[in-house]
């Protein structure tokens, strides 16, 4: 924690420059800092995101005293943006490491890495994500899982697949309005695939007919 503290104070007040997307990050292994300012009319937003993403770099989100907040990755680009001052533009500084997760192994970890790797900035923009759509999303996603990874002749494989048929018809047939998204997300959290009861119930019908 004091490490990045002194780290972001020795940057803070330095000369930055503007970029987009698009700028490219570079030599292998370097790591380059930037300076993120929201405004305050901007963060008083609900549900306001980060997107962030810098073609599988690394990437670790402090705030403007240097306090660690979040690792970014290809396989997490998202930051939900928090303000205290409603009064004062939110700044955060992103150190970029010009390394993947695992190293920068050309076509994979263990080889050698390519000298010339470039990381390229991909997305960096601000978003506000529909919650409602967004837990729907969510919701659908596991059911999917559910049946996917279920003994398909098991009743939690078919309410999850039912379930989730349920949950789109309702969407489709009140033309996506809001209260059908929340409809949907009452239909998803009601259903046995959701508290893990399903199968339960499969080995007390079981035990009951076969003693």
């Amino acid at each position: 924690k004091q490490w990045y503290q002194r780290r972001v104070r020795g940057v803070k007040n330095g000369e930055f420059k503007l970029i987009a997307e698009g700028e490219e990050f570079k030599p292998l292994w370097s790591q380059h800092w930037v300076k993120v300012i929201i405004p305050a009319n901007v963060c008083t937003m609900e549900n306001l995101y980060l997107h962030w993403d810098v073609s599988g770099a690394e990437s670790l989100v402090c705030d403007k005293d240097g306090n660690a907040i979040q690792g970014m990755s290809h396989k997490r680009k998202e930051l939900k943006v928090v303000s205290k001052s409603h009064d004062e533009d939110l700044v955060y500084f992103i150190q970029v490491s010009c390394t993947g997760l695992f190293g920068a192994g050309l076509n994979g970890m263990i080889n050698p890495p390519n000298p010339n790797q470039t990381y390229c900035l991909k997305k960096a923009h601000l978003f506000v994500r529909d919650q409602a759509k967004y837990e729907v999303f969510m919701d659908l996603s596991v059911l999917y899982d559910i049946a996917k990874e279920s003994d398909d002749k098991t009743s939690l494989c078919y309410d999850a697949l039912y379930t989730a048929n349920d949950m789109i018809n309702v969407i489709t047939l009140n033309n996506h309005s809001a209260e059908s998204y929340q409809q949907a997300i009452r239909i998803g959290r009601s259903t046995k695939a959701h508290d893990g009861n399903a199968d339960m119930d499969d080995h007390v019908i079981e035990y009951a007919v076969y003693p």
